[in-house]
């Protein structure tokens, strides 16, 4: 049965032109903005026997499958289209393995069903069957935060940083780093929609692997479904794991009613679900309500936005926290990603950095004046309650409770009776290596020099450091070759015997 290209190409909305030739001249249908004037002058051939084309100018290439592919059919229309129009499906090759070098499926394209009341198998499993069809974790990109077939959305208010933090993220992931803000990362090139202009995109944009298209290069302005089949389109051509867009609400053009609507919304989001499935990770940049929210429903519009994706990003500000510190509170289809993360933006780097990591947005309080604490307590002297208020620019009861926990595990002391001249002071516990050494009786040349106001009494001082023979030079030469000579422990040795004498024998 010999396949019938001309309709195969007809349903695409590609006419191939009637010639005698085996291969008629079409316009790019792949890349035309790669082409001068859309490529006026087709530079696209297509061969009627086969389907297979071929683009003299951008070099796009490929079989029927690949041009359904590229004219934004999913794969199983794809394949449908292939078995309406009698080609040999068996041979069809997968666009993943052909076009974008990635690691075949483990499994073929499921065939869709073309025609309706055609049978779908529908496969009914297990839980164990379900537990074993998906991998453990999913493959991260950012861990716990972007992965591979997965939609993430960062909302937040206007200027509260979401462009500032998207954009670092995805200059990390085109850099290859090795993590961000402490999370692993496995990078790789990034297609990045942006709702601003060149000029003031460029000095924010750094190296990598980043194709962008910003409002100029994008005009006239194009509709939704356009850009993103673009963008899918690009990504391909790159091999990008991510498309990033940003906002949804620059690009989408819909009006505040549609914005409400679920089934608009619904529309919208499928151009974006269809790249997660071939295996594109999407982080889409949306704005949140006025009124904030939980759960999502923050997130300006209808429900049926947060519905589409698989992790969910606020990036809002912290409650009486230095002005550059962020919590980054998340809602997700997998355990791996944290509840709350507190962060800083180092406005000079441009870098964001971890001030901690909670379970839920909860913390994100206390672990920033957790961190504000441990900062004002980072010296030698006390400070009292006053003292701590004026460090922290805020009164004791915002963090009473967070003090009070970090007195209880120990990485704070408080001492004193806290009343009138004996107020509560609070201090870091000194570490091992910034304990004071232990004093050697055979440094101190006489016996004097113990009971010198500064020095505690030998007595004391063993039973708070160590035993009397931790100071004896010959025992420190043995277990220390490189220490003192014999003669000289023999010195020191008498020179113990007279001080201990002096105190009395219970010192031995």
């Amino acid at each position: 049965m010999t396949a019938n290209v001309r309709q195969f190409y007809t349903e695409l909305g590609i006419e191939l032109p009637e010639r005698d030739t085996a291969n008629v001249p079409v316009r790019c249908f792949t890349n035309p903005g790669a082409h001068s004037h859309g490529d006026r002058t087709p530079s696209c051939s297509v061969n009627t026997a086969d389907g297979t084309f071929y683009c003299h100018g951008c070099g796009d290439h490929g079989g029927a499958y690949d041009a359904a592919i590229f004219a934004d059919r999913t794969p199983g229309e794809a394949m449908g289209m292939l078995k309406r129009h009698d080609f040999p499906v068996k041979d069809s090759a997968a666009w993943d393995t052909a076009r974008n070098g990635r690691a075949a499926k483990s499994q073929s394209e499921p065939e869709a069903a073309s025609d309706p009341g055609e049978a779908v198998e529908i496969k009914f499993m297990s839980p164990a069957e379900l537990r074993a069809s998906v991998p453990e974790e999913p493959p991260w990109i950012v861990h716990g935060y972007i992965a591979d077939g997965a939609m993430t959305i960062l909302a937040g208010k206007p200027k509260a940083g979401k462009s500032t933090f998207s954009l670092a993220l995805i200059d990390a992931i085109a850099n290859r780093a090795s993590n961000y803000f402490g999370h692993a990362i496995n990078g790789g090139p990034v297609v990045y929609v942006s709702e601003e202009g060149a000029a003031t995109l460029s000095h924010k944009a750094g190296g990598g692997d980043i194709r962008f298209a910003t409002r100029d290069s994008a005009w006239p302005r194009p509709d939704w479904e356009t850009l993103i089949t673009a963008a899918v389109r690009e990504a391909k051509r790159v091999s990008a794991r991510l498309i990033a867009v940003d906002t949804f609400a620059a690009w989408a053009g819909l009006g505040p009613e549609s914005e409400k609507d679920a089934g608009a919304i619904q529309r919208a989001m499928e151009p974006l679900v269809q790249a997660t499935r071939t295996g594109l990770a999407v982080l889409l940049v949306v704005h949140t309500r006025k009124g904030g929210g939980e759960d999502g429903e923050g997130i300006r519009g209808s429900s049926a936005l947060a519905g589409a994706a698989d992790i969910i990003l606020e990036l809002d500000r912290v409650q009486g926290a230095p002005p550059r510190q962020r919590k980054l509170l998340s809602l997700s289809r997998y355990p791996q990603t944290p509840g709350v993360l507190v962060i800083e933006h180092d406005a000079t780097t441009g870098a964001w950095s971890v001030i901690g990591e909670g379970a839920d947005r909860g913390d994100a309080r206390e672990i920033t004046d957790r961190a504000a604490l441990m900062a004002a307590l980072d010296h030698d002297e006390t400070l009292t309650r006053q003292e701590l208020e004026q460090a922290m620019g805020s009164p004791e009861r915002q963090w009473h409770t967070t003090i009070e926990r970090l007195i209880e595990t120990g990485a704070v002391i408080k001492t004193g009776a806290g009343k009138k001249g004996d107020p509560y002071r609070y201090k870091k516990p000194l570490t091992d290596s910034a304990q004071p050494p232990a004093q050697n009786p055979r440094r101190n040349g006489n016996s004097a020099g113990f009971e010198d106001a500064a020095q505690p009494p030998l007595r004391v001082q063993h039973q708070n450091q160590h035993s009397p023979e931790t100071f004896r030079p010959s025992r420190c030469a043995a277990s220390n070759p490189g220490a003192e000579t014999d003669s000289l422990a023999v010195d020191a040795d008498a020179e113990f015997e007279r001080i201990a004498a002096k105190f009395g024998d219970n010192e031995r």
